[in-house]
């Protein structure tokens, strides 16, 4: 009869635990999912099954609540970004993060060994710590939540291209946050020693597996939630880059059977791809400074066309690039991997097609501009880093030097991609050209210096 009362005060406490963490829930988001409020039903029972295999419960609380207090930490980013957020991706990332917390003071409770459970402890809670602490970089950065883009971005970049990033735009908020992490991780590693299991035989120690196999369903049952499928779809926007290089001979094969007229118009054109520019900082757009004034000066020439509503059509590199050389764009819904690029149409003209940079040529990420880049006949690397890095032993005044390495003809398309003001800005020009660099004039004079040495050559 006791046993029973019991099992009935329990059975009590967790019905009104659900209904209090389901009205809280609902309270806060304005809405209510009875389909994904089984998640917190299923939240509140595992916690007490893990009240019942934990030695301390005191210990297991507090692991929990500092657990997800890191997990659930990027809330306060979606609450402070403009992002809509459901009510059913609340309950739905809770469990998740709930899940993963035990899974986590799993793993060390069985350990024995001190040390090793604090390494382990450790380890474990740096990697998980990693995509939160880059989410609020990121916040604190951008003022924005993390995207599959944003991700695309920092694979892309390198370390000191990003220290220089960061340097730029650290406030002290971040480190508040950064020093938040950093007590809690230290907290925690040095507190798993409380952490441990009640001492059983062999149905106690069936009870356990069966705790953590119920954990790993409900992290498989709410896998899909806001911060797992930035990575979804990461992974899905690298794969479409990567059908891009496999769709190159396909693409080729395309304009061969094309019913395309060329124009048998000879002559060399010359396209200069900067980096990091803004128009809004461009004397020649209406900007108080004289930062651009050959661009300026040339606005009146006849012959020459200054587009007065540029701007970019997309926030990064590889997406700028891969829309303003191809047939895709922000305002189509063409797959990028099957459009023609401006080297393939220029080759199909019967055009040589030379490509010049100062960017690197093999990164860890095979991005199309580069996919791109390999379908000129002739190719000119003069950065000889590897990797995934954006840096550079030369001045873009180098690429002058070697435009005497490209076979001249009459009819000919030159890309010449530019490293540009890429951070740190002030690492990207020669100290004696500085005086010049604050008046914009240096990009300036490499295009004009480029296009003339070529009519020079010919």
């Amino acid at each position: 009869m006791k046993n029973l009362k019991k099992a009935g005060r329990e059975i009590l406490k967790i019905i009104i635990w659900f209904f209090i963490l389901s009205l809280l829930i609902t309270a806060c988001m304005h809405e209510i999912s009875p389909r994904h409020t089984v998640f917190l039903l299923v939240d509140v029972l595992m916690f007490y099954f893990g009240l019942s295999i934990f030695q301390q419960k005191n210990s297991y609380c507090f692991g929990l609540v500092a657990l997800m207090g890191i997990i659930c930490s990027i809330f306060f980013i979606r609450y402070l970004t403009p992002t809509a957020i459901k009510v059913w991706e609340v309950d739905t990332y809770l469990s998740f993060a709930f899940a993963i917390s035990n899974l986590l003071l799993l793993s060390v409770a069985w350990r024995k060994y001190l040390l090793a459970k604090r390494i382990i402890a450790a380890i474990l809670l740096l990697l998980i710590a990693i995509p939160f602490l880059i989410s609020w970089g990121y916040y604190f950065s951008e003022h924005a939540w993390l995207g599959a883009d944003a991700v695309m971005a920092i694979m892309q970049t390198n370390v000191n291209e990003a220290l220089s990033y960061v340097a730029d735009r650290t406030s002290s908020v971040m480190y508040i946050v950064l020093g938040f992490f950093v007590v809690v991780w230290t907290a925690l590693v040095f507190t798993v020693k409380y952490v441990k299991l009640k001492p059983g035989k062999l149905p106690y120690s069936i009870a356990v597996l069966v705790f953590a196999l119920l954990n790993i369903v409900l992290v498989f049952r709410t896998r899909d939630n806001f911060l797992t499928s930035v990575y979804a779809e990461t992974r899905n926007y690298q794969a479409n880059y990567d059908e891009f290089a496999r769709e190159k001979e396909a693409r080729r094969q395309n304009l061969v059977n094309s019913k395309l007229k060329f124009s048998d118009r000879k002559g060399i054109y010359v396209l200069v791809i900067g980096e990091s520019e803004n128009r809004t900082r461009m004397s020649a757009y209406g900007y108080g400074l004289d930062t651009t004034p050959w661009l300026k000066s040339m606005k009146t020439d006849p012959r020459m066309l200054l587009f007065t509503n540029a701007y970019s059509c997309h926030v990064q590199t590889v997406p700028v690039l891969t829309y303003a050389l191809t047939a895709k764009n922000q305002y189509n819904n063409l797959s990028v991997e099957n459009q023609a690029s401006i080297l393939d149409m220029a080759e199909a003209a019967g055009y040589e097609t030379v490509w010049l940079s100062n960017q690197v040529k093999y990164g860890s990420w095979g991005t199309p501009v580069t996919v791109i880049a390999n379908e000129a006949n002739q190719q000119i690397w003069i950065n000889s880093h590897t990797g995934n890095t954006l840096d550079t032993n030369y001045y873009d005044g180098e690429m002058l030097k070697h435009l005497g390495d490209i076979r001249l003809s009459d009819k000919m398309l030159i890309v010449i991609h530019l490293m540009g003001s890429h951070i740190s800005y002030d690492g990207r020009y020669p100290k004696r050209l500085i005086s010049f660099l604050l008046k914009a004039r240096v990009a300036n004079m490499i295009i004009v210096s480029c296009i003339l040495i070529i009519f020079f050559n010919i």
